[in-house]
């Protein structure tokens, strides 16, 4: 049988240990500092550069026609190419008489060199005939 005056006093020391358990370990845990939630920072979109028109100009490629033209029509090709060579004998003259010629567009050349490292020597040796 369980004497009923002991069960008392046993809960009343249970009750307090962990009334004081409980004060001590509050005392502890206030002392650290609060968690602050915070915005995450921004991060800044990276993307490609923006391309204008001076990306073009920029390392002296050859320029057709005013330069105050209204439309900038820019050409990629490789002297070795055969679709570049095909478009230089069928297309581009009527593209120089109608358009370049009258004023309403300049015509921009870039060198894309795919081919191999002849078209390399070719590229450069355009450019050099160019400054000359």
């Amino acid at each position: 049988m369980i004497h009923g005056p002991s069960l008392a006093i046993g809960a009343g020391i249970a009750s307090i240990v962990i009334i004081i358990a409980f004060v001590g370990f509050e005392g502890i845990i206030s002392n650290q500092s609060e968690l602050v939630i915070e915005p995450a920072p921004t991060i800044q979109q990276v993307g490609p550069p923006k391309i204008t028109t001076e990306t073009f100009l920029a390392n002296g490629s050859p320029i057709l026609g005013n330069l105050d033209a209204p439309i900038t029509l820019i050409e990629f090709g490789d002297y070795q190419c055969h679709f570049c060579n095909v478009f230089f004998h069928s297309t581009e003259d009527d593209i120089l008489k109608n358009y370049v010629e009258t004023g309403k567009v300049k015509m921009i050349f870039k060198d894309y060199n795919i081919i191999g490292p002849d078209s390399i020597n070719a590229s450069h040796g355009a450019h050099c005939a160019n400054d000359q």
